[in-house]
């Protein structure tokens, strides 16, 4: 299998720092029980040149659960706000390491962006070589955005359900901690319940990063999937609390090489708020 590119090292990105078609995002967002405003500390300090992506903002309005996929339109209209374009070769970054930025990544594939990468161990691997940051909030004049959406990479609920019962069903990769897979934590959401759809493996979005909240080496992430059942184009959800560590575990299949799976955009907040499906705790 012919791993693919999807992160930079610091070391990287300050090489080509400069270059005009370069363009990188902060990416931060933070858990509402964190009580963090990742805006605020994006104008404190981030990345020369860096622009702030807010997640909530860009997400789609007009429905109660967190950060959901926005339309082609609002993707357009707001991406071109922004001063962005199809041409230019996008960083996503957060001050986690790698939390957020996977899920942005994932929406800019969704809109058929695809020189779009994630620098791997965030703000605190540029930080760990001592280059350089910079406060105040950076802006770019607008442009004009066309967004393509590119189908089969997010599934709605009606999609989840098919799948779940189907004969032939995609392996789903659930990214939550095993507490709160396995029913045995609340869940943060009021009016969620606990535990995790059937069928479904526990991959902590955790498990695949070191220490330094870096992905783990190639070897190490396909001996974590071989593990888990999974085997080369056999199709897979990945799901999570609310749509944003799932894509980690996108992240990292997209680097072994794998094309064959999707996002399930609800995810938790969505299934574990109805009471028509099935959940298991155990």
């Amino acid at each position: 299998m012919t791993h693919q590119k999807v992160t930079v090292g610091a070391d990287w990105l300050h090489d080509h720092l400069l270059e005009d078609d370069l363009v990188i995002l902060d990416g931060s967002w933070h858990l509402p029980s964190e009580r963090r405003n990742a805006k605020e500390e994006y104008e404190k300090e981030h990345i020369p040149g860096a622009l702030f992506f807010d997640l909530d903002k860009h997400s789609r309005q007009d429905t109660d659960l967190p950060h959901m996929m926005p339309d082609a339109a609002q993707f357009s209209r707001e991406m071109g706000s922004l001063g962005l374009s199809h041409e230019m070769t996008f960083i996503i970054y957060d001050t986690k390491g790698l939390f957020s930025a996977a899920r942005i990544w994932w929406m800019f594939r969704h809109f058929g962006i695809q020189k779009v990468y994630i620098l791997n161990g965030g703000l605190q691997a540029w930080k760990n070589m001592g280059y350089k940051i910079e406060s105040g909030l950076k802006t770019k004049p607008k442009t004009n955005f066309l967004a393509r959406v590119e189908n089969n990479l997010t599934i709605d609920l009606e999609e989840m359900k098919k799948a779940i019962l189907s004969k032939e069903s995609p392996l789903l990769f659930d990214a939550r901690s095993s507490a709160r897979f396995l029913g045995r934590e609340a869940e943060p959401r009021p009016g969620v319940q606990a535990g995790h759809m059937p069928g479904a493996i526990n991959i902590p979005y955790d498990s695949l990063l070191d220490n330094a909240q870096k992905l783990l080496s190639t070897k190490d992430l396909q001996r974590i999937f071989d593990q888990k059942g999974f085997t080369p184009h056999q199709p897979v959800i990945a799901t999570c609390g609310s749509g944003v560590t799932a894509c980690i575990i996108l992240l990292a299949l997209t680097h072994l090489g794998y094309n064959t799976f999707a996002l399930y955009d609800g995810s938790w907040s969505e299934w574990g708020s109805l009471r028509d499906v099935p959940i298991i705790k155990t």
